[in-house]
């Protein structure tokens, strides 16, 4: 508008008008996804949960040369809403304890939540959790006779299609038993290659091995 020279907006203005227009965003990000492509409507098998995303994001000062703070926030999947919101310094790291989880929360999250003092807290809330799983997020152990399991060892011969399914466990840092379920499936080889480079490219410019 300003630009157009339709009219002046003060910054308080602006942010007002922001605050009013949470539906139209809404609709419009809602919009976006449809001709995406991903399907919006929730299944009949998770109605009875409260799905959500969470994720976290760094904040950074003009001039900083690290992270100042960092973002966490949930989003509800099939709505497009948000619930929780927190900024804390960058010492506190991606976990599901920054959120507060009620009955019937599913939260969704990536390699960086699966640890099991919050996936420990997700469960003594009565919630549950869907998270992307690292080589190195914990050790596994067998639920029936508790030996540890070669996670790697066991999902080299895994042929594309097939889905390896267990029940395990694992112990937190305060020696409390996570009971869950790991599933694992082969990527195509085309989708292999691709997180591999991707994979290579980033531990090249951290400095690290893979």
């Amino acid at each position: 508008a300003h630009l157009a020279k339709i009219a002046r907006l003060s910054d308080m203005a602006l942010l007002k008008r922001l605050r009013n227009a949470v539906p139209w965003l809404r609709w419009l990000a809602t919009g976006l996804l449809t001709c995406a492509g991903p399907e919006l409507r929730k299944p009949d098998w998770l109605q009875g949960f409260n799905v959500k995303c969470v994720d976290a994001t760094t904040v950074c000062k003009p001039g900083s040369r690290g992270t100042d703070w960092r973002l966490h926030f949930d989003l509800r999947l099939f709505d497009m809403g948000f619930e929780q919101f927190q900024v804390t310094d960058n010492k506190t790291g991606e976990s599901f304890r920054n959120f507060e989880v009620k009955s019937g929360d599913l939260l969704l999250g990536d390699r960086g939540y699966a640890h099991l003092d919050g996936m420990s807290y997700v469960i003594e809330h009565r919630g549950d959790f869907i998270v992307r799983l690292g080589c190195r997020s914990f050790t596994p152990y067998d639920l029936r006779d508790q030996h540890k399991i070669d996670l790697l060892g066991e999902l080299a011969s895994l042929r594309v299609g097939e889905v390896w399914d267990r029940r395990v466990s694992g112990r937190t840092t305060e020696g409390k038993i996570v009971m869950m379920r790991v599933c694992a499936t082969r990527l195509p080889r085309q989708k292999f290659r691709k997180a591999q480079q991707t994979a290579r490219r980033k531990a090249k410019r951290k400095g690290k091995r893979i």
